[in-house]
């Protein structure tokens, strides 16, 4: 019973899916596809303006990196004059000392020659002032030698302040000079850093840009793929129309309404109405069996034929009922016949009453449905009483 159920409603749901429904539900799925495919178009869209906006952020603290670098480079330029000039300030101190360092030098040298001079002719300071032949000349040779120890005292002090000075100066120029250059050995290890991070950030931008021409090669995919799906839909629209006008011209064909000819139908084939419509007690398996339609034994290859006019809507196979025809009358009645073979119709195809559209199979069984309006009803009330 269950299975006969089942058999049942797949009959009856391939009989709802004909080919205009077909046409909705692949209109359906365009629509669907191209709703999927916009939303993604907005989310990578979305994506996009986000990656541009961070684009400019790091196109900006590139500019801001490369100003740094610039700045830094034109501040060890400054450091190198600096250097310089402090290289010519210790080169000219040390060129000074060494001069006051020869003029002390003559100087002590000049006294120490005075000395000999005087030990040499055997006379002391004494001796020579004493010889003197006169106290003019005595006071002279002591002027002379106070005004000459009187100079090189002065020279000798003030040698001896600048060269403190010189050494001073000195020392303090090669303090700042080697600060300098230390500065200067901090700048271009900050240029290399610099460089580093500017690297980076070229790095960055690259991958940023080429994430944005990724999303836009799938924006543009996506745009593609929505006008192909759009142009899609609206074939299928075009071609549900031209089936829409082709079926009610086939409509329109079928003569008489199928309603008005209940127990008027002629019978599907020849043969003998072995089980009839609805519930039937099965002894065998002890159970109710519901039968949809009425059921025959004929002979093999005997000629199956439409009972009204109509449009061939469905052609399939089934499981247990093997290859099956499903014939639309118009308004929502169909025949259905299975257990066919050597088919003589085409699915869209119109048929007139009595038309062969096949042949029973080898098994000689024959199944035959009538339904209304979503019902199944009884095959034996709609065919005529000729049996």
């Amino acid at each position: 019973m269950i299975r006969k159920k089942i058999i049942s409603i797949i009959i009856f749901t391939t009989l709802l899916f004909s080919q205009q429904e077909n046409y909705d539900k692949e209109i359906l799925s365009a629509e669907n596809q191209i709703s999927i495919l916009k939303k993604e178009l907005q989310k990578n869209s979305s994506e996009l303006k986000s990656l541009e906006t961070k684009s400019v952020k790091e196109e900006d603290r590139l500019v801001s990196l490369q100003k740094s670098i610039n700045n830094s480079v034109s501040l060890i330029n400054a450091y190198d004059q600096k250097i310089n000039l402090y290289e010519k300030q210790l080169t000219n101190l040390n060129q000074a000392v060494q001069r006051n360092n020869l003029k002390i030098e003559k100087i002590k040298s000049d006294y120490a020659k005075q000395s000999i001079h005087l030990y040499k002719n055997d006379r002391t300071l004494n001796d020579y002032l004493f010889s003197s032949k006169s106290i003019n000349q005595m006071f002279y040779r002591i002027k002379y030698f106070s005004v000459l120890s009187e100079i090189n005292r002065q020279n000798l002090n003030q040698l001896s302040i600048t060269q403190q000075y010189n050494f001073t100066k000195e020392n303090e120029i090669s303090s700042t000079l080697a600060k300098t250059k230390a500065d200067k050995a901090d700048r271009a290890k900050e240029i290399q850093n610099l460089a580093q991070l500017r690297e980076k950030q070229r790095k960055i931008i690259r991958t940023i840009e080429k994430n944005k021409q990724e999303i836009q090669n799938r924006i543009n995919d996506q745009k593609k793929q929505i006008n192909e799906l759009e142009n899609l839909r609206l074939k299928i629209i075009a071609d549900k129309k031209k089936y829409e006008e082709k079926q009610l011209v086939q409509y329109q064909k079928i003569e008489g309404s199928f309603s008005k000819n209940q127990g008027k139908l002629s019978w599907p084939v020849e043969g003998k109405v072995v089980k009839g419509f609805g519930p039937k007690w099965n002894p065998e398996l002890k159970t109710t069996i519901d039968n949809p339609g009425i059921d025959f034994e004929t002979r093999p290859s005997e000629a199956v034929r439409v009972v009204f006019d109509g449009v061939v809507t469905v052609i399939t196979f089934i499981s247990g009922y093997g290859t099956t025809v499903i014939i639309d009358h118009n308004n929502d009645f169909y025949t259905v016949y299975t257990h066919l073979q050597n088919l003589n119709v085409n699915e869209n195809s119109s048929v007139s009453e009595g038309e062969i559209i096949g042949y029973v199979s080898l098994n000689k069984n024959f199944h035959f449905e009538v339904w209304g309006q979503n019902k199944k009803l009884n095959p034996m009330t709609w065919l005529n009483d000729k049996n």
